[in-house]
């Protein structure tokens, strides 16, 4: 008996990575019944072959790169019941053929490149549930009349086409079967009727949206009782939103965004009902007044999604809208006119991963706190608002939050933030876009900022930002846009930044930068407008700056000085100087006072700028700090050539007092010199910037010595070696100045002691130097710290020796012996 040969009735090669053209063979497979070639990348033309397949219901070649015309053999096929061949190429009309198939329930042909009319003879196909046309070149009517003969018509979609525009088809209002209605940028004007709703029975998905239409939005859609999604965005809607939406009690999605709405927000409160209700979009309309607070409460706590952008509202935030939208995502609510405060009620919204409140007038301090709970926030924009407060209790606490360190987008910009940028920045381990720019912040940029190596885009421009740019930048290696503009940042642009490889767009103008500009990378395009406002900056010779001077330059000008000027003068002067040593030399000797210090003072030795202290006391690091005062910090640094020096600087933000007394401690340090008085080796002053370089002192102040804080006890002799070198210093400053010096503020904690225990007089800021007859000068009032002022000249007027000073220093002096009484 001879057995039958079996037949190939289903084939399944779908999601393969197929490649190469579809075989005319394949028509081969008579008894074919399923045939699936979907996500593949098929090219050529579909076979004519295809035709053959006489017994073949379902058909799928979707998503390939098919081109070429549809076989209009294929429409011979009286068997298919599905067929799908969206996603390729595909050209040339749709053929007539497809009257032949009466069995046909599924049509998609979407995303191609077909031309040509809607062929009338598809009103034919009386059995088609599902016709998807979207998204190709077809022209001609935009829904052909013969379609209303599509009573079982369940899903109509056909946006994304050239159709000639024109009213709302009735065509379409006779398809009471229809399920999903899709007629998206169709170019549909003219109003929609008033008895829409009643058409369509079992509607669950209307898209109308990116249109013309225009008119209210009908009241009778409430009739259309099955609407799951209603989206009439981007269209042309006037007059108010009808309360009868909150009918629709199986509403899940509003969209009525971008239109031309108008009125109050009170229909708000009729869609409490709509218990499924998770996407509310009211954004781009005319719409006015407040939010109605007591009502909105109660809409749904299912609601994930809430846009009411560019609005018009006013008043405050509804303290009971955010009470019970425990379920909300995304909250945009940017460019209205929303004032006061952020309201603690924020906390409730535990799962918000977008908040935009920009644009608005909200006001005050952000209260950090409220985010504390947002352990999915991902992006917050603030911006363009008109929040104040330090930073330390804005940013500062922000970024120390574990809790929201998924931030990838924070937008602070345009309001009154002021402070310091908080180095807990750097938690943000995952922020690509950070903008604080248009605010009052000042001080150093952390150098932690390079551990953001995500970050895509950095504006920090219009700010108040002090010292270099930091080397930590060059790890920012995801970088795209820098802009630091308008700040005052000093030093030299790091040569780094030119081998960030994504970083397209810099600038650095405004500021107080100096050297040359470096090469390659984003700055081989970069403009002059980018670098403008930092006089001292050179190379770059394309974009107008000068050129940089050559060290070699430098040193061939200043062989030549030597040569013609200096090197002659010298010799001159050395003579005269042989000439008159010998005639002066006694009595200079017998003149000079013996506690005289006889080494040159280091007071402006050489220049020391602001970059040489930041890199000296590694960017004022705490471990550095030797002592703070009201009006100024001491820090220990390292000079570049290894001098350890301790440096004075001027808290930031100085007062108008405090620049006196440095102005005062210069013009003292000036015109005095001894072994027992604190030398200055440089000083450096800017508008932001003042700092004293002085000679550094391990063994601290007299002070820590005096309340054993360094565990070792003054010995007797110590006692006195200490009392005479004070002593020494204020009969220098009271008798041996051209003009005499009243310090006004001898204390312990001014006293400081060298390797050897030499103690040296400190602290000049409110010294005074006396003019004229200082014998017959009156006492200083009280200046200094209640307890330790020092005398006035008179006491020291009729004292003839050094012995007699120093017992009167001691036995006499009642503000003295308080606290410098060493014995």
């Amino acid at each position: 008996m001879q057995h039958k040969r079996p037949q190939v009735t289903k084939l399944k090669l779908s999601d393969l990575s197929l490649t190469g053209t579809i075989t005319p063979e394949i028509g081969n497979l008579t008894f074919l019944r399923y045939l699936n070639l979907t996500n593949n990348s098929f090219n050529g033309h579909l076979p004519n072959s295809l035709g053959n397949l006489r017994r073949l219901k379902f058909l799928f070649v979707l998503h390939n790169v098919l081109d070429g015309p549809i076989p209009p053999s294929i429409f011979n096929i009286s068997s298919l019941e599905i067929i799908f061949l969206g996603g390729n190429q595909l050209e040339g009309p749709i053929p007539p053929t497809i009257l032949n198939i009466p069995s046909l329930e599924q049509l998609s042909l979407s995303f191609n490149s077909l031309t040509g009319d809607i062929p009338t003879s598809i009103g034919n196909l009386t059995q088609l549930q599902f016709l998807d046309l979207s998204d190709n070149r077809l022209t001609g009517d935009v829904v052909p009349s013969s379609l209303g003969c599509l009573v079982n018509l369940k899903l109509l979609e056909l946006p994304g086409n050239n159709f000639q525009p024109g009213p709302m088809p009735s065509a379409v209002l006779n398809m009471s079967s229809l399920v999903v209605l899709e007629l998206t940028s169709m170019g549909l004007f003219g109003s929609l009727p008033a008895d829409f709703g009643l058409h369509f029975p079992s509607l669950q998905q209307l898209f109308l949206e990116y249109n013309k239409l225009t008119g209210p939005i009908p009241r009778s859609l409430s009739n259309a009782s099955k609407l799951e999604v209603v989206d009439f965005s981007g269209s042309m809607f006037t007059g108010s939103v009808p309360a009868s939406i909150g009918d629709l009690s199986l509403l899940q999605i509003l969209n009525f965004e971008g239109n031309q709405l108008s009125g109050g927000l009170e229909f708000l409160s009729s869609l409490m009902k709509l218990v499924y209700l998770t996407e509310l979009n009211l954004a781009h309309n005319q719409f006015s007044g407040f939010i109605p607070g007591p009502h909105v409460g109660n809409i749904s706590t299912s609601l994930q999604k809430l846009f009411i952008e560019n609005c018009s509202i006013r008043g405050s935030l509804s303290k009971t809208l955010l009470s019970n939208l425990s379920s909300l995502i995304y909250l945009e609510l940017e460019n209205n006119e929303l004032t006061g405060g952020i309201p603690s009620e924020f906390k409730n919204l535990e799962k918000l991963q977008v908040l935009y409140l920009n644009g608005n007038r909200l006001e005050g301090m952000i209260p950090i706190e409220i985010f504390q709970s947002m352990i999915h926030l991902g992006t917050l924009y603030l911006s363009q608002n008109m929040f104040s407060g330090p930073i330390s209790s804005n940013i500062g606490n922000l970024t120390s939050l574990q809790s929201i360190s998924q931030l990838y987008y924070l937008d602070l910009s345009l309001n009154f933030l002021e402070g310091h940028l908080s180095k807990e920045i750097g938690n943000l381990q995952f922020l690509t876009t950070m903008d604080l720019s248009s605010n009052r912040l000042s001080g150093f940029l952390p150098e932690n900022l390079g551990d953001l190596q995500m970050l895509v885009n950095l504006n920090l421009s219009n700010n108040s930002f002090s010292g270099p740019i930091s080397q930590s930048f060059s790890r920012l290696i995801s970088l795209n846009l820098l802009d630091l503009s308008s700040n005052s940042l000093f030093g030299q642009i790091p040569k780094s930044l030119a081998n960030l490889r994504y970083l397209s767009f810099l600038n650095l103008s405004y500021n107080r930068l100096e050297g040359e500009v470096p090469n390659g990378g984003v700055f081989a395009n970069i403009t002059v407008q980018s670098l403008m406002g930092n006089p001292a900056l050179c190379g770059a010779t394309t974009l107008g700056l000068p050129p940089c001077k050559s060290s070699n330059a430098k040193r061939m000008r200043k062989a030549t000085i030597m040569l013609k000027y200096i090197i002659p003068s010298f010799l001159f002067c050395v003579t005269m100087i042989v000439s008159v040593f010998y005639l002066l030399n006694k009595k200079w000797k017998s003149k000079r006072p013996n506690s005289i210090d006889r080494t040159p003072s280091l007071l402006h030795q050489r220049f020391v700028s602001e970059r040489e202290i930041v890199r000296a006391t590694t960017n004022f690091h705490e471990e550095n700090l030797l002592g703070t005062g009201s009006s100024s910090s001491v820090y220990k640094g390292q000079l570049e050539d290894g001098t350890i020096v301790a440096i004075k600087v001027l808290k930031l933000g100085f007062s108008k007092p405090a620049s006196k007394r440095f102005e005062a401690e210069c013009e003292v340090m000036r015109n005095v010199r001894h072994r027992n008085l604190l030398k200055i080796i440089s000083s450096c002053s800017t508008e932001n910037f003042k700092a004293l370089v002085l000679q550094y002192m391990p063994n601290k102040s007299l002070e820590k010595w005096l309340n054993n804080s360094q565990n070792h006890i003054l010995g007797v002799l110590e006692r006195v070696a200490i009392m005479s070198d004070v002593a020494s210093a204020l009969e220098y400053l009271h008798h041996g100045c051209s003009r005499p010096v009243v310090h006004s503020d001898v204390k312990p904690c001014n006293i400081l002691l060298d390797e050897d225990m030499v103690a040296h007089l400190g602290d000049f800021g409110i010294a005074k130097l006396l003019a004229g007859d200082h014998r017959s000068a009156t006492p200083t009032s009280t200046l200094g710290t209640v307890g330790y002022v020092a005398p006035g000249v008179s006491i020291f007027k009729h004292l003839s020796s050094f012995q007699e000073e120093h017992i009167q220093l001691l036995n006499n002096d009642h503000s003295h012996s308080r606290k410098i009484s060493l014995f």
